[in-house]
């Protein structure tokens, strides 16, 4: 979740867990996992969100693995600092801070068992890739 704010020109995000144990609104208010509205409808998971953290989705973007690689390479590539070396579905992600292809920025975003920190890396590496694409955008 981001949060802009056009006085100030700053941004804000936050990541929810992807197996947060949440009420679903379109469930009668029954526990499931976030993201198992989705499979319902966008609005239901846009809802759900809303619900459990207390304020509007004004906007919202959806993007799958290939559009996320497919914009990572129409930039060029983004800077990425990758604490360790692995490899993910035949993509070799060297660790290191260097330029990364779409692929590599899609496996970076969704490892999460090379790291210590488990999801709580990919939720940070995934925050880190959407400032990385942001930026590398307005400096084009």
């Amino acid at each position: 979740v981001a949060t802009i704010n056009p006085q100030t020109y700053t941004v804000s995000m936050m990541s929810i867990a992807r197996d947060s144990f949440v009420p679903i609104p379109c469930y009668g208010g029954e526990y499931d996992k976030i993201n198992s509205p989705r499979s319902t409808s966008r609005q239901a998971f846009i809802d759900t969100v809303e619900n459990f953290i207390g304020m509007d989705i004004d906007y919202y973007m959806e993007l799958d693995y290939l559009g996320l690689v497919a914009i990572v390479n129409a930039i060029g590539g983004i800077l990425i600092n990758n604490p360790v070396e692995f490899e993910m579905d035949g993509c070799v992600v060297p660790a290191g801070q260097y330029v990364a292809n779409g692929w590599q920025v899609l496996e970076f975003c969704r490892e999460r068992h090379a790291f210590v920190e488990g999801d709580f890396a990919r939720q940070q590496h995934q925050k880190e890739v959407i400032m990385e694409i942001v930026k590398k955008i307005v400096t084009l």
